[in-house]
């Protein structure tokens, strides 16, 4: 996945944690500024709300994007449309179009994830399925895959000079016996 976003081999991570009450999140970790941003090549968020990042935090990563960054999104209890992405930058750059509400659905059976012809190697000896994912639309311009049965679920595209991917899978469900 990370391929698909442009990513060095030579990977440096750093980890950004949430602390969430009931009033109030907070991000420790995340860079504060643009230009701090701008220091690192690739942002991943891991079930990631929109709103943990402010209208501040959400157009430095429009315009981290633009400028040529990586960004690699994926789906969750507190993502997507259960994240508030909608109707926000995030929406504008990420290769789908995201419900306003709750859009985890569990599928009527478990779904095998398969590339898409021309797209990603299967790298796994027994495909993985997925038991709930985030209901979606791909944009026009979005480069299928991977799909869940026949649902697309791992989307990219390009904003700017940069590269977007986004998983609309979640780690909801139940393991095969």
């Amino acid at each position: 996945i990370l391929a698909l976003c442009g990513a060095a081999q030579d990977i440096r991570v750093t980890n950004v944690t949430v602390q969430v009450n009931e009033n109030h999140a907070q991000l420790t970790g995340y860079p504060e500024t643009y230009e701090k941003l701008c220091n690192y090549d690739l942002v991943v968020l891991i079930n990631a709300d929109a709103t943990w990042f402010g209208f501040q935090g959400r157009a430095a990563l429009l315009d981290f994007v633009r400028a040529g960054g990586r960004l690699l999104v994926l789906g969750g209890n507190f993502s997507l449309g259960q994240g508030g992405f909608a109707d926000t930058y995030l929406a504008d750059i990420l290769p789908i179009n995201i419900a306003k509400a709750r859009d985890v659905q569990k599928t009527p059976r478990p779904l095998v994830l398969k590339p898409v012809p021309g797209g990603l190697a299967a790298v796994w000896k027994t495909a993985p399925s997925l038991y709930y994912l985030h209901r979606t639309t791909p944009k026009t311009e979005a480069h299928v895959h991977l799909v869940a049965g026949t649902e697309p679920v791992l989307l990219s595209g390009t904003v700017g000079k940069g590269k977007v991917a986004v998983f609309t899978g979640t780690v909801l469900g139940q393991p095969a016996p």
